[in-house]
């Protein structure tokens, strides 16, 4: 009976200081208590903004269940830092990657970013007229001259925003009935994040020989730098056309550089203990 009663009081000691005793605390980088049996989630985004010389790239840390990080760019750079900012100076593809830890627990993510000069400007390669009133406020035909045909002859003008200075004409294109029609362009240098205005006219012989068909204000923004050539389409009111820009890049030594994310989606995975 002795016996019996022993192990039952060593029993009940065991049992209860078995329920007395707890996991370890641990505390992300938040001051939240996680637990520290779950892995940690590893995730970030970034914003860049052009320096003089190159870019920064503001990283902003979205990982979960995390007690402390590593930022790795390519083999050039580490931090463990949660927000980071990286400096780039040299054009390129970089891997930037995140490492979130949890004790033995550890998950990473990155994403490829490719570094390119910036362009300084741009050509107008091509211009693809879409869509234009082909009658006048009246309803009639713009092809209003003497000698005139019963469709118009368009062509187009581009020009600074006070039309003062003329960039380039278009061809005209005689008794247009339907659209699309297109031109071809060279030479034409313009400036990105500069106003200009496109007009399209109707070419007559008689007394007004230039009936403006529609006006447009249009520019290229910095925004879209980045790309070697691009279809940029532009609408005003009932005018749509298409316009195909080639970059123009500065000498080697003089540029600027902008950041372009290659690759969109996500690479996650886990990382071994050692």
């Amino acid at each position: 009976m002795k016996k019996l009663f022993l192990f039952c009081l060593m029993a009940t000691t065991i049992l209860a200081f078995d329920s007395c005793r707890k996991d370890p605390v641990v505390i992300d980088d938040n001051g939240n208590v996680i637990d520290g049996n779950q892995k940690p989630i590893a995730s970030f985004t970034y914003t860049t903004q052009q320096i003089t010389g190159g870019i920064a790239i503001y990283c902003n840390n979205t990982s979960t269940n995390a007690t402390s990080y590593v930022w790795e760019l390519n083999d050039d750079y580490y931090s463990s830092e949660k927000n980071p900012v990286i400096y780039i100076y040299t054009a390129g593809t970089y891997n930037l990657r995140l490492t979130a830890y949890n004790g033995n627990n550890s998950n990473y993510t990155y994403k490829v970013i490719t570094v390119k000069p910036a362009p300084t400007g741009y050509e107008i390669t091509s211009l693809k007229l879409t869509k234009i009133p082909m009658l006048d406020g009246n309803n009639a035909s713009w092809d209003t001259g003497i000698f005139g045909g019963g469709e118009p002859d368009i062509f187009f003008k581009i020009m600074d925003y006070d039309k003062v200075q003329t960039f380039c004409t278009g061809q005209r294109v005689d008794d247009v009935s339907s659209l699309p029609i297109s031109w071809t362009i060279t030479n034409t240098q313009l400036e990105i994040g500069t106003k200009y205005i496109i007009q399209f006219l109707d070419y007559d012989d008689g007394i007004d020989p230039h009936d403006i068909m529609a006006n447009c204000v249009w520019e290229v923004k910095a925004s879209q730098e980045g790309q070697t050539t691009i279809n940029w389409n532009a609408q005003s009111g009932t005018i749509s056309f298409v316009v195909g820009i080639k970059w123009l890049y500065p000498s080697k030594g003089l540029e600027d550089l902008i950041c372009v994310e290659e690759d969109t989606n996500e690479v996650v995975g886990e990382v071994l203990p050692e």
